[in-house]
């Protein structure tokens, strides 16, 4: 492997951030199911939506395309072929992370409509700032891809 495919992640780096976030999914999807299905159905779509437009404008670009990445391991289903590239794209990224946002924003809302109105919120937020939490420590500490702006060794 060439030292710029060398994937300065391990299983353990990867394994714990995609078990936290696919826990705040079945979470978020239990409560969503509650209140209303059509709910779930909103969130799922969402997710999937947001893996297909990241794949396409952010993991396509990159170096680690189609590898078991800091992502959240999301790199390693490859949707989109490689572009060949290897250019990361301020603004595909940005709007993808925009939308993520949007992605966690959703539920949060809508669980302060669940009795007792406090505790499923603040169980969310602990979810995803675990989430975050883990990723910094976990992905982006050891990515090496200092043009993206997430990253602590971001070279402006």
């Amino acid at each position: 492997m060439s030292e710029s495919k060398k994937i300065p992640w391990h299983k353990r780096d990867v394994i714990p951030q995609s078990i936290i976030v696919l826990i705040t999914i079945l979470y978020s999807s239990i409560l969503l199911f509650l209140l209303c299905w059509a709910f779930l159905v909103v969130y799922l779509c969402l997710w999937v939506l947001f893996v297909v437009l990241n794949h396409r404008f952010v993991c396509r670009d990159c170096k680690y395309h189609g590898k078991f990445c800091g992502s959240f391991g999301f790199g390693i289903f490859s949707i989109f072929k490689p572009s060949g590239k290897e250019a990361f794209n301020h603004k595909k990224a940005r709007n993808c992370m925009i939308f993520f946002l949007i992605i966690l924003i959703y539920p949060l809302i809508l669980f302060f409509f669940l009795p007792p109105y406090w505790i499923w919120p603040l169980i969310y937020i602990i979810l995803v700032v675990i989430t975050f939490l883990l990723h910094k420590k976990l992905g982006c500490a050891k990515c090496d891809l200092t043009h993206c702006s997430s990253n602590p060794k971001h070279k402006k």
